[in-house]
Order: C-alpha cells, then sequence, then structure tokens
C-alpha cells in the first residue's frame, strides 16, 4: 500500500521532473494474481502527453523503475 504522503513525495521526486509542462492523475481500482490468488489494489494513472520518442520512452520508463524500486512492485504498466 502506498499512502498519500508516500505518493506526493513520489510526484515531487519523479513525476514533476519527468513532465515539466504538466499531467493528470487518475485514481482507479487494479487486480493482479500471484500464487495466492487475485489481489486488488488502489491504482494511480499518471496521464502525460508527451512527443514519442526514445528520450521520452527512456524517461518513462525510469520512472516506472523508481516506483517500483520505492514501492517493492513487481510491475508497473507504463
Amino acid at each position: 500500500h502506498v499512502d498519500d504522503a508516500q505518493w506526493q513525495r513520489f510526484v515531487v521526486d519523479h513525476v514533476v521532473p519527468a513532465a515539466p509542462d504538466g499531467f493528470t492523475v487518475l485514481r482507479g481500482q487494479g487486480g493482479w494474481r500471484d500464487a495466492s490468488g487475485m489481489r486488488h489494489e488502489t491504482a494511480r494513472i499518471v496521464e502525460v502527453v508527451h512527443v514519442d520518442g526514445t528520450v521520452a520512452l527512456e524517461v518513462w520508463r525510469g520512472v516506472a523503475q523508481a516506483y517500483a524500486k520505492r514501492f517493492r512492485q513487481q510491475s508497473v504498466l507504463r
């Protein structure tokens, strides 16, 4: 579980630098299956409009990796 304060710190540290022109965060509910069955958790979706290209892909890959590492996630959808 990532609480609101942890999320806000992550946004300041990683999302704002990656999206200096702006972004939108949506809340949702997600589900994933592990060895013990279906798990459900709150999801945060970061929506960004950016120019397509290798640099943008690498920036957002880095943000996803930072999230996975900080919050011990097996995977992060991007």
